[in-house]
């Protein structure tokens, strides 16, 4: 089940710091690596950038945890 609620209607101590974005991938996270970098190009000409004002989560169906760096 997924709940949301609009910013600024939960308390100070409930809200998240940095917006997280999770990523779930049915395979090898290796053949997926371009589509990841076009995905964080497209988040950082939003106004996101990894690790500065956006997290994100990589997993596969593997259960491998990943973490990108931008370059």
């Amino acid at each position: 089940m997924l709940a949301a609620s609009p910013p600024g209607r939960l308390p100070r101590a409930q809200q998240s710091a940095t917006p997280v974005i999770g990523d779930l991938s049915g395979g090898s996270p290796g053949p997926l690596a371009p589509f990841a970098a076009a995905f964080r190009e497209g988040l950082k000409d939003a106004g996101y950038v990894e690790d500065r004002n956006v997290a994100i989560e990589y997993r596969s169906a593997e259960e491998v945890f990943l973490t990108a760096r931008v370059a």
